[in-house]
């Protein structure tokens, strides 16, 4: 399986501040295990079968790799983050994906583009699950 994964890829600190003067790069070389699809839980069936699809075409996949802040109020304070399904190393990209008639689907959305407001030079997009294959296609 073509799975990297880390639950210690977070800083304590959001190198993603809400100025959007810093923006690091993480490292995907260090600290990180291969997984197995089926060693761990996906939030969903279809997520777990979106793995598996990269896997069938050798595509390297982070599984929810980090939160990003992306909401605050007007005195600066926290108020919502965005932990995107899943980041694609070898692209660069975070894919969200969401399925047809969910009301969260709008919600992730929204999300998405708060953080392409914020931080332009991160990719991501979102992604309507209809089958895997469709969706892998979109994205070679």
């Amino acid at each position: 399986m073509n799975a990297i994964y880390s639950s210690a890829s977070q800083n304590s600190s959001d190198p993603f501040p809400p100025d959007g003067s810093t923006l690091l790069v993480g490292d995907f070389d260090s600290g990180q295990r291969l997984c197995l699809a089926g060693s761990f839980e996906f939030d969903y069936d279809f997520e777990e079968e979106f793995a598996r699809t990269l896997d069938q075409r050798d595509i390297l996949w982070q599984y929810k790799p980090r939160t990003f802040a992306v909401e605050w109020d007007e005195d600066g304070n926290f108020i919502d983050s965005f932990t995107p399904s899943f980041f694609l190393p070898a692209r660069d990209l975070y894919i969200e994906l969401v399925t047809p008639d969910c009301r969260l689907s709008n919600e992730r959305a929204r999300k998405a583009r708060l953080l392409r407001r914020q931080h332009p030079a991160i990719r991501i997009e979102v992604l309507p699950f209809l089958r895997c294959s469709q969706v892998v296609e979109r994205l070679c």
